[in-house]
C-alpha cells in the first residue's frame, strides 16, 4: 500500500492525491463520507458503504425494516 503525506492547507482541506482519486473513481464535485475511527481519518463512497452493509446483512440473513435501518445509522453516527 502507499502512503502519501499532506499538508492541511487554508480551512482544513486536504488534497487527495491523484493515486487515491484514481484508485476510488472520484471525481472533482462528488461526495464522500468522512469518519473518525480509533483515531483515524476514514474516506469512503457513500455507494461503497452501502453495498458493505447489503454484504454483511445477506452472510447473516437478517432483514430490516427501513425504521431498524435508519434507527441503525443514527445509532452509528452518534446523531
Amino acid at each position: 500500500m502507499q502512503e502519501h503525506r499532506v499538508k492541511i492547507g487554508e480551512g482544513g482541506r486536504v488534497i487527495i492525491p491523484a493515486y487515491y482519486r484514481k484508485a476510488l473513481g472520484v471525481q472533482p464535485g462528488d461526495e464522500l463520507v468522512i469518519r473518525l475511527q480509533n483515531g483515524e481519518l476514514r474516506l469512503f463512497q457513500q455507494t461503497k458503504a452501502l453495498e458493505r452493509l447489503r454484504s454483511a446483512l445477506k452472510e447473516n440473513d437478517v432483514t430490516l425494516s427501513v425504521k431498524d435501518f435508519l434507527a441503525f445509522r443514527r445509532q452509528d453516527s452518534g446523531i
